[in-house]
């Protein structure tokens, strides 16, 4: 009983038991390459997927602390995905959220279209190794359960 526990929390990243796993989901092998190299070497476990029908399908099966996602792929480009995993994630009733951060061309229109199509942050390409980081980072501080106020 207890390893499944640990599977399933490991999976989910529930509980104090963070994967720190990261999903790219690019269609160019140069640019999942440059990024889970960045990462790694900040301790993430990478998973790779070429384009959305992939990543959602991974996603399904498992939490990742962040997914970094470009925007403009083949077989599903990232809008939809973001939109069939946010449709997916009501339907189960699924009580986090995952965090998708859109990587594209720098666009104020994209980014508009990428926040109401359900990412949570839109950064630029090239995406400084930093920036990347950040933004793991910022979301992993948004998920942490906050403090109930004190009573006067």
């Amino acid at each position: 009983l207890m390893r499944q526990l640990a599977y399933h929390a490991l999976n989910l990243g529930v509980g104090g038991w963070s994967t720190k796993r990261i999903l790219v989901v690019d269609d160019s092998r140069v640019v999942r390459k440059y990024v889970a190299r960045l990462l790694e070497r900040e301790g993430y476990t990478i998973d790779f997927a070429a384009n959305g029908h992939e990543a959602l399908a991974q996603m399904k099966k498992r939490f990742y602390d962040c997914v970094f996602m470009d925007l403009e792929m083949p077989v599903m480009n990232g809008q939809d995905c973001a939109k069939a995993l946010r449709n997916w994630e009501a339907a189960i009733d699924r009580s986090r959220r995952q965090m998708i951060c859109a990587v594209s061309s720098p666009s104020a229109e994209k980014e508009e279209e990428a926040i109401s199509s359900g990412i949570d942050f839109y950064q630029s390409k090239p995406a400084p190794a930093s920036a990347l980081v950040n933004t793991i980072l910022n979301f992993r501080q948004q998920d942490q359960p906050q403090p109930a106020p004190e009573d006067p």
